[in-house]
């Protein structure tokens, strides 16, 4: 996960923000991301008496549970948290698929629209025979062997958009930050295939 904070008031054991990351500088302090925990954890030092930053990982899990926040920093952290998840997906989709133990291939847009043309063209002709280039090379298909290809594509992608959904429920019936943040972001999915 990218390195997310909470900006806090630690004097109210309050959450302050939704998530987001740190820029090398806030307000007057530069380098605010180069700081301690604990330099980070209350600002009073730099003139911010009731502000800090707390960063969202597991070693700060018990500091979090600590913590309160209003019901729309809690809302706005789940829709951050879903955009987590729909990028870790996307991230996921874009790893090579290798099939059959033999080639490999990357399901770029340029990639998913060559393969809708060739369905299409194997649909109309039953006979066809053609190379396919892949990241390893060329692969000879017969239409029958490409449909099944195209076919065993699509399925891996809607799985993959299952588990984004399945994460996006989970994230939506969590009714604390803490349950939020504890989630496993990550789309697990075997990134093989067999025709």
């Amino acid at each position: 996960m990218v390195n997310l904070y909470f900006e806090i008031n630690p004097k109210e054991k309050k959450i302050l923000s939704a998530p987001k990351e740190l820029d090398i500088n806030w307000k007057n302090i530069s380098g605010i991301i180069f700081l301690s925990k604990d330099e980070l954890y209350d600002l009073s030092w730099a003139g911010y008496t009731g502000s800090g930053f707390l960063k969202i990982d597991k070693e700060n899990i018990d500091i979090i549970k600590t913590f309160n926040c209003d019901i729309d920093i809690l809302n706005i952290t789940k829709s951050k948290f879903k955009d987590i998840a729909s990028n870790n997906r996307y991230e996921k989709e874009l790893q090579p698929l290798l099939i059959n133990d033999r080639f490999s291939i990357q399901l770029t847009e340029k990639f998913k629209l060559h393969l809708l043309m060739k369905y299409n063209e194997c649909i109309l002709n039953n006979d066809l025979k053609f190379n396919w280039k892949t990241i390893g090379g060329h692969i000879e298909f017969t239409s029958e062997e490409f449909l099944k290809l195209y076919q065993k594509v699509q399925n891996y992608i809607q799985n993959l958009f299952d588990l984004e959904i399945d994460l996006h429920k989970k994230i939506e019936q969590c009714e604390s930050i803490l349950s939020v943040i504890q989630l496993d972001l990550e789309i697990n999915c075997d990134n093989k295939i067999k025709l």
